[in-house]
């Protein structure tokens, strides 16, 4: 009715502000349109602030709305059950957990009274409850609730009147909470006190057993209880007979020495720990006896319980404490260490990036230390080489320690070479953390390295030079020696006109002085290798007897040219070598051989054999010549040496003993001599024990020069561009008939040959001019017609480069000039019989 009034008063105010506008536009037309444009303005500015009146009006119901919904949430999502009653008690409304006590849904308990889901025993006293709140307000009870088809829930029951006097409009808001838990925990804890008694007969025992010296405080601070560690402490201290039991724990502190006494246990700091005011005491502190040191952590931590108390712990960390302080001995001295020391520390995390770098890094590099904090080493290279990055990677990859690791970093004063050397680092589980290690500055060094590189590649590079130089001279010589020496065994055969006495001993002399050449050829070539590194072994079970008696054979005419007897006292030895089977037949010779050269006309060489303490079979070869000074004797050994016992020149290359220790050692030997003037010389060589015995073979009965050669009427073709060459091999081959030999003096003239006439075997020198032996071979085994024929190579070349290249290039063998009749016969037999087994 009101809000009726107030329009009607408004809306006659308005007619009569319209019909005084209306007499004021009739009465002044101007006046009238200015408060005409006014009383428009005037109505807009009304409208904008109706309209936000209404937005403000709408804003608040929204929030009234929200805050209802808030409200509402938060009724249904309490974890109490919310019922709210009329003023007939009976249920208006209830939260999602009042539902869940009683045991029904919403529909179903609306408008019902709420006393019908109290148990039945009980309702009484909830009725009482519900009396009080329209007498007071509120009321408190413990009471049980019935839900549906369910046992009845202990509760407590809280209620609040929601209006102001009991009768229209009233309202109860009341809360019920489920005490079951409670009710369970009181039940047990009322069966626990019984039990009480026994637990703390077994807390003795059991602080008894423990290590540490423990008493109980009571609520004064005295000590009630000791375990059995504290009692035998006690008694090995001389403390009192009753172990301070009632005395106040300060108190006993308090005698101690004052120097080692901790300043925080004082009476009131242990007062509060037992009162509450402080979680526990927590320290450390020496406690040394005359006879040792001795460090003790102790702990004071409050009695839980409705009596206030607190438990002393005392441990022993007299091991720990000792430890830490060796351990910090080492930090000082490792500090010490790394200040006096020119490289520097570093440390890296599992990301390995640097997390410390020792001062010394900055004096080194004129870095600081703090800018590579968080760097990765990466990001410092300035140059590297990538197979050695990739090392370090895959060292830090697979966890793996590393050393020498080298790389270039920028630096104000320049670039600079750095080493490092690393470990991973573990944690106690087994855990990667990181890597540690050092750093130095080799900057220097590596200069030097670079020099030395440098000079050893020009050494290389020389020493190759005189290889190919001695190779090429090798080749030389041989291809004439070839010829003379080749001749020289034709005219001694005796072939097609008989020779004299005297033609004949001057053809020995050719074959004599040929073969010297042949010697010093061989050794300057071996001296070669050996200085180049390219010297080869191949080791194998030997019997060193077998080789020693056929030396001593070869060696013959050496002994008769000089007129000295042989004695070999080593004739019966079986002994088995490790040793090349060649390499150990030229060392012995060579011994042999100057064993001859430097005795007296109608001396002795002796050889003798004996296994050495530390297991190795020893060769001595003694000699009865003129012995070798003192002053001499440190000179034996090396190359080109050519004085004799008199310190002229002698006869020989000067490089036979030198050439020999480098064998012996290269198979892993030793050689050695003693020497007395004018009593003689002994040479031994110590070679390596074989566990493999290798039995003596039958002695040759073929030896010397006459050979009886059998065989058929095969065909043999020679490819060779020397003339003189070629003439020898056709000599010789007058002496295999019925064999038959045809020439070609290049490889194509040669290869046209082979498949017009299919010899047998083919004999090819490597050195032909266009096409080599090497090309030649490859084009012979592209031909189907002619790839089964086997190639012998032939070359006064005999470095071990060019014989390997020869039998992985499809040669079945390889001679080296000067050839002699018997070797070639060997060769052509070796291969006929090979020819005609796969033939077969």
């Amino acid at each position: 009715m009101v809000e009726k009034h107030q329009l009607e008063i408004e809306r006659q105010m308005q007619d009569d502000e319209d019909l005084a506008l209306l007499r004021l536009v009739l009465d002044d037309p101007h006046a009238g349109q200015h408060l005409l444009e006014e009383t428009l303005h005037n109505l807009r500015v009304h409208e904008e602030e109706l309209r936000a009146q209404n937005d403000e009006l709408q804003q608040a119901r929204e929030d009234i709305e929200k805050q209802n919904n808030k409200n509402r949430d938060l009724f249904d999502c309490a974890p109490v059950g919310y019922f709210v009653l009329d003023d007939r008690l009976s249920i208006i409304d209830v939260n999602i957990a009042g539902l869940k006590l009683i045991g029904t849904d919403r529909a179903h308990v609306m408008g019902m009274p709420f006393r019908m889901f109290v148990d039945g025993n009980v309702r009484q006293g909830v009725d009482g409850h519900f009396s009080l709140v329209r007498a007071q307000g509120n009321a408190t009870t413990e009471t049980r609730l019935t839900p549906h088809q369910k046992a009845p829930v202990p509760i407590i029951l809280k209620s609040v009147r929601l209006g102001t006097e009991w009768g229209e409009g009233w309202r109860c808001l009341t809360t019920v909470m489920d005490i079951t838990d409670r009710k369970i925990a009181e039940e047990t804890a009322s069966r626990h006190s019984a039990e009480l008694a026994i637990t703390r007969d077994k807390l003795a025992l059991i602080i008894d057993c423990m290590p540490q010296h423990i008493a109980v405080l009571d609520g004064l601070g005295r000590i009630a209880m000791v375990n059995k560690a504290w009692r035998e402490f006690s008694v090995a201290n001389n403390g009192p007979a009753n172990f301070c039991i009632g005395d106040v724990y300060g108190s006993v502190c308090g005698g101690a020495d004052a120097s080692e006494c901790p300043t925080e246990l004082t009476p009131h700091a242990i007062l509060d720990v037992i009162n509450g005011r402080s979680s526990g005491i927590s320290l450390e502190y020496p406690c040394h006896s005359p006879t040792e040191q001795r460090w003790f952590s102790l702990n004071i931590s409050p009695l839980t319980g409705s009596e206030p108390g607190a438990v002393v712990s005392h441990t022993n960390i007299t091991a720990r404490k000792l430890m830490e302080i060796d351990a910090r001995n080492s930090r000082d001295r490792f500090a010490d260490f790394a200040k006096a020391s020119s490289d520097w520390y570093w440390e890296m995390d599992a990301e390995l990036r640097f997390t410390w770098v020792s001062g010394r890094f900055g004096a080194a590099t004129d870095l600081d230390p703090k800018s590579i904090i968080g760097k990765t080493r990466d990001s410092m290279i300035a140059e590297i080489d990538q197979a050695e990055l990739n090392r370090y990677h895959d060292n830090l990859y697979n966890r793996r320690p590393f050393k020498d690791f080298d790389y270039l970093v920028d630096t104000p004063r320049g670039r600079k070479f750095l080493r490092i050397c690393g470990v991973p680092v573990f944690d106690l589980e087994g855990g990667f953390v990181g890597y540690r290690g050092t750093g130095t500055d080799v900057t220097e060094i590596k200069k030097i390295e670079i020099q030395l590189r440098e000079s050893k590649l020009a050494a290389e590079a020389a020493n190759k030079a005189k290889s190919d130089f001695l190779s090429n001279m090798s080749h030389e010589l041989r291809t004439p020696l070839n010829a003379v020496l080749g001749f020289a065994e034709v005219l001694l055969a005796g072939y097609g006109t008989p020779l004299t006495d005297k033609q004949r001993g001057y053809v020995d002399h050719i074959l004599a002085g040929g073969s010297h050449l042949l010697d010093l050829i061989n050794e300057v070539l071996d001296l070669a290798k050996v200085e180049a590194g390219a010297m080869t072994q191949e080791m194998t079970a030997v019997n060193l007897g077998s080789v020693i008696e056929e030396c001593v054979s070869l060696s013959s005419p050496i002994f008769a040219n000089y007129e000295v007897t042989p004695v070999n006292e080593a004739v019966a030895c079986n002994a088995t070598i490790l040793a090349d089977p060649q390499r150990t037949k030229q060392l012995i010779l060579n011994l042999l051989s100057n064993a001859a050269k430097y005795n007296r006309r109608g001396g002795t060489v002796t050889l003798s054999c004996e296994t050495t303490e530390d297991s190795f079979h020893r060769l001595t070869i003694a000699d009865t010549g003129k012995g070798i000074p003192d002053h001499m004797q440190d000179q034996m050994f090396k190359p080109f040496n050519r004085l004799g016992a008199d310190a002229t020149a002698t006869e020989g290359t000067g490089i036979g003993l030198a050439l020999t220790k480098s064998i012996i050692e290269a198979m892993g030997g030793r050689i050695g001599f003693s020497s007395v003037v004018d009593e003689g010389s002994r040479f031994w060589l110590d070679f390596p024990l074989c566990d493999e015995k290798v039995e003596s073979p039958a002695a040759a009965t073929d030896g010397g020069r006459n050979l009886h050669y059998c065989f058929e009427d095969h065909l043999v073709l020679y490819i060779e561009d020397n003339v003189f060459n070629m003439r020898l091999m056709e000599a010789l081959f007058e002496q295999l008939a019925p064999m038959r030999l045809i020439t070609a003096n290049n490889a194509e003239e040669g290869l046209i040959l082979a498949r017009s006439r299919q010899p047998d075997v083919i004999l090819l020198d490597i050195n032909l001019p266009g096409i080599n032996g090497f090309e030649a071979v490859a084009r012979l085994k592209e031909d189907a017609s002619i790839r089964h024929i086997p190639v012998i190579g032939l070359s006064a070349d005999a470095s071990s480069a060019t014989i390997e290249r020869a039998r992985n290039s499809g040669f079945a063998d390889y001679l080296t000039k000067p050839v002699s009749l018997p070797e070639l016969v060997r060769t052509l037999s070796r291969e006929m019989e090979y020819k005609h087994a796969n033939h077969h």
